[in-house]
């Protein structure tokens, strides 16, 4: 028997290889086609769906020069940063692949599919071979062979199946084409490695191989650069714009570009005042090359603050701890769910999030009194912030306010000059605030009174109030968020240390704490509001797990199946709140992905990064195990936004409808919008547009006659209008759409009172019992997490939950004063569970209390209303379900 070495192994296949690939170019010079070919070809064109189209040709990208050309460039810059003798020789053999690819199919000269060029074989599938095929070899000689290289094998090959498939179900080759290009890259890329793998890993000699023993960083700048790639470009530019939120800047940018006002901007004929104009600024500047503002375009400063957060959170990171702790946080904020889709939407809260940072990043300097004008940064930034979103801007000023409270006895408040830099400030903010004023006076003061007074003025309490911000935080730090308690227990634990950690950490907690009851305060609870709270809760992980890394730091950790009960409790109380809001199916449909592959690739992504973070945590191999999770969590939330942006644009196609309006009217008819945001059909349309209000129908603001209205059709709308000519129909989604002229003043009928409030109140009960339902919920929840806690004797725990739970009763009459009372009543037995803490209690019997006191309840509720006072069936049901709990429990312990 001969034993043949790997060299020898390794060019016996690409020799086989070869063969494989002459047989196949036999066949397709003879223009024959495999038996395979007809039939995959068709097979696929059944498969065909408008769903998958956007996703295929994603896949497709990945093989051609629109990513490997900037990915080579990447690739050479690192290899020569890390001192390789010849960076470009990596990019040099993909070229001889383009080149190589080229002249065979000149020679084969098959057509492909659509019988346009030649199609032997497929030049995506054999230059991503080689050019990703030699990204493993460096990464494999690299890391000998760890985890992380097999990991990054299997993703290659993957990724070349994938684009495979993709250039079979777009039409563009013949099974027998992308086979031919997988055989011919396969020995393209054995014969490169074979004569040129020494110099392909060839290093300069002052460059020294690191310790297998020392402590390697876990996330090296490769990591970094995927993560930042895969935020620049997965879905950039794609999102339709649906909402007036959305495209109220990009509206606003284009009017800039048309010779409007750049200061105090036009939006449809009417000053805008609401928001400072620097992001509409910022999407003109992106725009100025090409004339007009596009989807590409208008998103462009939202990817490039995102990207700047990214960074900031890396050097705050590394300079409040150590590089790995800054390569960690980077990793967590860059795949975060609230970080990713938000730099792919055109508003201004990415900004205000990179402003946030950046102004935080300064504080820090200032407290450690690094050189330089770190306080002039500050305030600047701060400045930025307002010009940014308006007052929004300022929370981090609020933040160094608290912090600098917070360490008052050690250090007075002169560090952060507030005189001089509030003075500053004043001088940054103060132009726009004076031409607004000056532009429309009476307009300006409405904004200040409503949009910067009262929407940060907190309007009622209630559990609402405790469980919107705790859920928007939990789906902007999505999927990380299941490790949040467990570095807020760490921190919490370590702020009473000493030294520069314990000050970093302390500036972490205010920041968090400081920002999100500012947020969570507000009436306006919206998720993208919370997305300024990422760099802080990725620094806050990035510290708790770079801290189990580079100093060995014992993690605090709690059985899992206490995670995935906390999961399920979630899962459930979401549930319960989608039914209170009356909108639970809406929200189901929301978050299932478009077609079974993206919900595949949504779980298994989920699945892997959970598993991985478990086990590498528990068993203290996390620099192992991040990578992965990374990885995992970069799919896990591209893979989401990608299913919701195609099911978003297909239910909402603004520009074919319009483009169907515009071709209907004539020159210079204005437009008018009904039931349907103005905004959208104003940016695609390119020129100013009314949204007529239904309640206004029968007044003076009604569109002229001649005009082209395009109108929601539903009854409550059909109503109100009746002298307008329809001349097509479209939809939006579910929405059906009715595009007419105006012939004369409409008739108006206008809806009744009694008419209006049954429209209004029709799902009212129901949504009132699922309220209610929730609070009984929460408190059962609270009383559970209480029967652990004395069990394990956690005293803190035990006074929490006893004061969720009498705050969620005190929820169920929707009654401010009993929510006032039920507060003053939590606070006083937190009080005295800390002066007598030896009262303990039967978890039984508490359930059984909570089965039975919502009847009570209920009848307080109709009593503070003045309704008559009935015996509603479901809580009576409960009352006597607690009634028998009690009395079994009674009756087994007198038996016993």
């Amino acid at each position: 028997m001969v034993a043949l070495s790997r060299h020898s192994a390794a060019a016996a296949v690409a020799l086989l290889l070869v063969a494989v690939f002459a047989m196949l170019a036999h066949e397709a010079t003879e223009r024959e086609l495999l038996p395979g070919d007809h039939s995959i070809h068709d097979s696929m064109r059944a498969w065909r769906q408008p769903q998958l189209e956007r996703s295929m040709h994603a896949l497709s990208v990945l093989g051609s020069g629109q990513l490997l050309i900037p990915l080579n460039v990447l690739l050479a810059w690192g290899l020569w940063r890390r001192r390789y003798r010849k960076p470009l020789l990596v990019p040099t053999l993909t070229l001889g692949a383009v080149a190589t690819e080229a002249l065979l199919k000149w020679l084969v000269h098959r057509p492909r599919p659509k019988a346009i060029g030649y199609g032997f074989p497929s030049g995506h599938v054999m230059v991503s071979i080689v050019f990703f095929g030699l990204v493993v070899y460096l990464l494999w000689q690299a890391r000998g062979g760890d985890a992380v290289a097999w990991l990054a094998a299997a993703v290659g090959v993957v990724a070349i199946c994938a684009i495979g498939v993709s250039r079979i179900y777009l039409n563009a080759h013949w099974l027998s084409d992308v086979l031919g290009a997988i055989a011919s890259g396969l020995a393209f890329l054995i014969f490169s490695v074979l004569r040129l793998g020494p110099e392909l890993r060839a290093q300069h000699p002052d460059s020294h191989p690191r310790d297998a023993t020392a402590a390697r960083p876990v996330l090296g700048r490769w990591l970094l650069a995927g993560s930042a790639a895969l935020l620049a470009l997965v879905d950039v530019g794609t999102r339709m714009l649906t909402s007036n939120d959305e495209a109220r800047f990009p509206v606003l940018a284009q009017s800039m570009l048309a010779g409007g006002d750049w200061l105090v901007p036009s939006l449809n004929g009417a000053p805008y005042l609401d928001k400072p104009p620097l992001l509409a600024w910022a999407i003109a500047a992106a725009s100025w090359p090409g004339g007009h503002v596009t989807q590409l375009t208008a998103v462009i400063p939202s990817v490039v603050a995102a990207l700047l957060t990214v960074f900031v959170v890396y050097r705050l990171g590394r300079e409040m701890w150590d590089p790995t702790t800054g390569r960690y946080a980077a990793a967590v904020a860059a795949t975060t769910q609230g970080l990713f889709v938000h730099a792919r939407v055109p508003m201004p809260d990415m900004m205000l999030t990179a402003c946030g940072a950046l102004s935080l990043w300064a504080l820090y300097r200032m407290r450690r009194r690094q050189p330089g004008r770190a306080w002039l940064a500050f305030y600047a930034a701060l400045a930025a912030g307002f010009w940014t979103q308006g007052p929004a801007g300022l929370m981090p000023l609020g933040v160094a306010l608290a912090y600098g409270l917070v360490r008052r006895r050690a250090e007075p408040l002169g560090w952060l000059r507030l005189g001089t830099g509030v003075l500053v400030l004043a001088g940054l903010v103060a132009p726009w605030i004076v031409a607004a004023s000056l532009r429309e006076t009476h307009a300006f003061g409405q904004t200040v009174a409503v949009d910067y007074l009262r929407w940060y003025v907190p309007q009622h309490l209630s559990i609402v109030t405790l469980v919107t911000p705790l859920v928007h935080v939990l789906s902007v730090l999505t999927p990380w968020a299941w490790l949040a308690p467990f570095a807020f227990y760490d921190a919490w634990r370590d702020r009473r240390g000493q030294g520069v950690e314990r000050e970093a950490v302390v500036l972490l907690l205010v920041w968090i704490a400081v920002e999100f009851a500012m947020l969570g305060l507000s009436p306006q609870q919206r998720v993208r509001c919370y997305v300024p709270l990422v760099p802080p809760l990725s620094l806050l992980l990035g510290w708790w797990l770079g801290g189990a890394v580079a100093r060995r730091r014992v993690l605090s950790l709690w059985p899992f199946r206490w995670t995935a009960t906390l999961l399920g409790v979630t899962g459930a109380v979401t549930l319960v709140w989608s039914a209170a809001q009356g909108r639970v199916l809406r929200d189901a449909w929301a978050l299932l992905p478009t077609s079974w592959p993206h919900t595949a690739l949504v779980v298994i992504a989920g699945a892997v990064m959970m598993t991985a973070m478990e086990r590498g945590l528990r068993t203290q191999r996390t620099r192992r195990a991040f990578p992965i999770a990374v990885i995992a969590a970069a799919v896990f939330v591209g893979a989401l936004y990608h299913a919701e942006q195609l099911r978003r644009n297909a239910a909402s196609d603004y520009p074919a409808v319009v483009r169907g309006a515009a071709a209907l009217r004539a020159a210079g008819e204005p437009m008018s919008t009904l039931g349907i945001p103005a905004l959208p059909v104003a940016f695609y349309l390119g020129e100013p547009v009314t949204e007529l209000s239904a309640d206004g129908v029968g007044g003076g603001g009604w569109a002229r006659p001649g005009a082209m209205v395009m109108m929601a059709d539903s009854p409550a709308l059909a109503t109100h209008v009746a002298a307008i000519d329809v001349t097509a129909h479209a939809s939006l989604g579910r929405q059906h759409v009715v595009i007419g002229r105006v012939t004369g003043s409409p008739a108006a009928i206008a809806m009744t009172e009694t008419a209006r409030d049954a429209a209004g109140t029709a799902s009212t009960p129901m949504r009132h019992i699922a309220f209610e339902i929730l609070c009984v919920m929460i408190a059962m929840a609270a009383v559970v997490a209480r029967a652990r806690a004395l069990r394990h004797g956690r005293a803190a725990v035990v006074y929490a939950a006893e004061a969720v739970t009498i705050l969620a009763l005190a929820s169920f009459p929707a009654s401010a004063w009993v929510f006032v009372a039920g507060g003053a009543t939590a606070a006083s037995c937190v009080y005295l569970r800390w002066r007598r803490p030896a009262i303990a209690g039967d978890a039984h019997v508490w359930i059984a209390i909570l089965f039975m006191i919502p009847l009570p309840l209920d009848f307080l509720e109709d009593v503070l209303q003045g309704d008559t006072v009935i015996v509603d069936p479901v809580w009576g049901v409960s009352a006597l379900l607690g009634l028998a709990l009690l009395t079994w429990r009674r009756l087994r312990l007198a038996t016993a």
